[in-house]
């Protein structure tokens, strides 16, 4: 098959990094595959200016710092912003996948030679910094939809009417995420994803550890991110941050730690909580993303109410007052959850709807996972 993504501006977020691994996927089995994205992010005069001010004088080159930078036998077209709605410069293909609402709207318009268009659904984007009546037009088109987790196969049905959705789920890669037998859990210590956008719900996250700490004040907490924290911003006492730790020293954070707090408002999948308990590190989430397909309250974590900052403090606490054995015993439940998780698997099933829209009828593809 000859596969096309369409895709916005390449980074380090997990929505890249699953996009990485199906391209990687499809061009070890021989398919021919192609990424176009833009070259750079459309922020006009102001953003250029904000940069320039931050001493930047150079725009920043996001493919080299985003999942992208390493595949190989990918071809990767970057354009400008305003030609990314430009079918010429996307090549002949058999499936055209949008991997984003502004990317639907760039292909809408595009000939049947460059592929037949799909929407690859990786979150529900009527955020309040999205113009919410143009993201829920993407939803309504009649292009066949894949979706990573099984809340977005029901938002679909029950908002949009789509009841043909194709469940490909996220999985977790089990060589870089383990638990070696030799690892021990620091007594106090709890880790989570640091993030700037307001529905990953770190505010909720550091006042729930603000509040365990005044209970247990030897409490720590690592917090790691993609990006440095902004000019001025501080963490509270017993915070530790960690920029960008490679895939070795995330392994390490999530096997020395007790539990991993997950606090999202929304999220599509919400990857790291699968890392973490293929690593043995129970999981205190928020009910968001696919927190409820994989935690089971008080067997591998614990699910709390979205903004519940009592819920999700007390939840770390119970946890980090565990005796060894009873945590030990969440940390093997922890590790049986994601057991059959597979990256192999799911890239397969990608594959096998992609080669069933190819199809001239395109049917419904039941059996993909």
């Amino acid at each position: 098959m000859k596969v096309t993504f369409a895709f916005p501006v390449p980074s380090l977020c997990g929505g890249c990094r699953v996009v990485a691994i199906y391209a990687q996927a499809l061009a070890n089995n021989g398919h021919e595959v192609t990424i176009v994205c833009p070259s750079h992010k459309n922020g006009g005069m102001a953003a250029t200016l904000k940069r320039l001010m931050k001493g930047d004088i150079f725009p920043r080159d996001h493919l080299a710092h985003s999942h992208f930078s390493n595949l190989a036998g990918v071809n990767i077209i970057q354009l400008p912003p305003a030609k990314m709605s430009s079918p010429s410069f996307y090549p002949r293909a058999d499936v055209l996948v949008a991997t984003w609402w502004k990317t639907v709207e760039w292909i809408a318009g595009f000939p049947e030679e460059k592929g037949k268009k799909c929407y690859f659904v990786q979150h529900h984007e009527v955020h309040d910094e999205q113009p919410r009546e143009r993201v829920e037009r993407t939803y309504k088109t009649p292009y066949p939809k894949i979706v990573i987790a099984e809340w977005l196969s029901k938002v679909m049905a029950e908002q949009y009417d789509d009841h043909r959705t194709h469940l490909v789920p996220n999985a977790v890669d089990h060589t870089l995420f383990f638990r070696e037998e030799d690892t021990t859990a620091a007594a106090f210590t709890v880790c989570s994803m640091y993030s700037e956008t307001r529905f990953k719900g770190v505010d909720i996250t550091l006042s729930a550890f603000s509040r365990v700490r005044e209970r247990i004040p030897q409490a720590h907490m690592i917090m790691f991110g993609a990006e440095p924290l902004r000019d001025g911003r501080t963490l509270p006492e017993g915070v530790e941050f960690v920029l960008a730790p490679s895939r070795t020293k995330l392994r390490q954070i999530y096997a020395s730690s007790r539990a991993y707090v997950f606090s999202s408002r929304s999220e599509g999948f919400g990857l790291p909580i699968l890392e973490a308990l293929a690593c043995g590190c129970p999981v205190v989430a928020t009910d968001a993303g696919c927190a409820p397909e994989y935690i089971r309250n008080g067997v591998n974590g614990y699910i709390n109410e979205i903004d519940d900052v009592d819920g999700q403090a007390n939840s770390i606490e119970s946890i980090l007052r565990l005796e060894s054995t009873a945590w030990a015993t969440m940390s093997k439940a922890a590790i049986d959850a994601v057991a059959n998780s597979s990256w192999s698997n799911s890239a397969n099933a990608f594959e096998k709807v992609l080669a069933c829209l190819t199809a001239a009828e395109m049917p419904l593809c039941k059996d993909a996972v």
